[in-house]
């Protein structure tokens, strides 16, 4: 921008200052109103994320309270009403089936009261969301400004910082696909292996004798390992293909397999783990034992590896997210500051105030919000102004009111000089005073000690 003393290309020029003055004022105060979404979508998406976690365990809990449900109403349906009320074992089960039945009462008014949080949070999420595109169009064209104003200048300190904070935005921007992209295959993998591991657990008990075998094992630190697992011999029976548990067993733990298999090809953070193959002369035992340690792997895997990585891709989701933000916040600060600046340089914003705006953009979105709401525009805002900080009335009672100084500052400060000397002359005077006389008298006598 600059000026010219053709009277046609003046006209144009002032044409030109007014129509980036006009879209620059309104793209800030745009921007100022909406400011806020930054931070509150966040904080709303992982409000609402919780209440689906809650729905979801809620609704677990009350599946099983009616599986629980079902299961007493079919004891009843196979016995009489007469039995129950002669036996005295049926009566704990009425006791627990009007327990069960009120644990389903409050777990169906828990779902309802969730469900209605959901819905108005969803709702929230929703203009959040409609806001959010707004702000994004906002600047969008505030950048596209920015790009059409200013001048490429590589000697400028101000477009440095600008340059150097767009390439940071755009770092953080493409960091974030790629962290979700992780969490997924991670979260994936995850569920392949705890999939895995329910499996070969079920593959273990279907093995014969394999229960009282596990059952037993609990017992060995209290008893004899020789008279617990010695004489068993079904443990000891050699592995039979056609007998239907050990069929199941296998067919078990060769989708174990698989899944793990799968998972190690999902994610690096899980190896492969070797499967094991048996032959006739293997015992159940040998089985046993194998599956077992496969599952303990599998375990180890999820406890020292996936489980930690998923957690710090998580973290690092959240920290990434939240320096985007920030970062894109600094950005667009510094481009309206540079905007701002060269209006100002060539005779724009003469009569314009731009204070308020700048003020809460610059507080931050949470104070920015409220002063949206409370509309002050009484000069450039402070943080307290924004958000309304008053006196507190907590413990007046007990530590009393706050004191009262008075408007006169020349009398208080005349008056501090003359009681700081009073005190020191009383110091003084204090220390000048004869100290006492401890001798012993005539009459006094030394303690005696035992």
């Amino acid at each position: 921008m600059a000026t010219t003393d053709d009277p046609q290309c003046a006209t144009t020029f002032i044409s030109e200052s007014q129509s980036y003055q006009d879209q620059f004022v309104h793209l800030l105060r745009e921007i100022t109103k909406l400011q806020w979404v930054r931070e509150s979508l966040p904080v709303q998406s992982k409000y609402y994320d919780g209440l689906k976690q809650r729905y979801a365990r809620e609704s677990h809990v009350k599946a099983l309270l009616e599986k629980q449900l079902q299961d007493f109403r079919t004891k009843q349906d196979s016995t009489s009403l007469l039995m129950l009320r002669r036996n005295s074992n049926d009566k704990k089960d009425e006791i627990s089936y009007t327990d069960v039945i009120e644990r389903l009462r409050r777990c169906e008014a828990k779902l309802k009261d969730v469900e209605t949080q959901m819905q108005a949070a969803e709702s929230m999420l929703q203009d959040l969301h409609i806001n959010k595109h707004k702000l994004d169009t906002y600047c969008m064209e505030l950048h596209m400004l920015y790009d059409e104003i200013i001048a490429d200048s590589p000697d400028n300190s101000s477009q440095v910082i600008e340059r150097h904070l767009k390439q940071e935005v755009i770092q953080l921007a493409e960091n974030i696909p790629r962290i979700e992209s992780e969490i997924d295959t991670h979260t994936r993998a995850q569920s392949k292996l705890y999939e895995s591991r329910q499996l070969m657990e079920k593959a273990m008990m279907s093995l014969p004798g394999a229960s009282t075998f596990l059952d037993r094992q609990a017992l060995a630190s209290h008893s004899s390992t020789s008279h617990l697992f010695g004489k068993s011999s079904v443990l000891t029976a050699m592995v039979d293909v056609t007998v239907p548990s050990l069929k199941d067993a296998e067919r078990l733990a060769t989708q174990a397999y698989d899944l793990e298999a799968q998972a190690a090809r999902l994610c690096h953070q899980v190896p492969l783990i070797p499967s094991s193959n048996f032959s006739r002369d293997d015992n159940v035992m040998f089985v046993l034992t194998a599956y077992r340690g496969y599952r303990l792997k599998v375990e180890t895997i999820l406890r020292t590896q996936l489980n930690p990585s998923l957690s710090k891709l998580q973290s690092q989701l959240a920290m990434t997210k939240y320096h985007y933000e920030q970062k894109t916040i600094e950005w667009i600060d510094q481009q309206i500051t540079i905007l701002e600046t060269l209006l100002r340089a060539n005779g724009c914003l003469e009569n314009v105030n731009l204070d308020r705006e700048i003020s809460m953009l610059r507080m931050g979105s949470n104070a920015a919000m409220v002063a949206v709401a409370a509309e002050t525009s009484n000069g450039r805002i402070t943080v307290d102004d924004a958000l309304e900080v008053t006196q507190s009335t907590a413990h007046v009672e007990r530590n009393g009111l706050l004191p009262v100084y008075s408007a006169d500052d020349d009398a208080a400060t005349s008056s501090a000089p003359a009681n700081a000397a009073a005190i020191i002359s009383a110091s003084s005077s204090m220390r000048q005073l004869p100290l006492p006389d401890y001798s012993p008298q005539e009459g006094d006598e030394p303690p005696a000690y035992i």
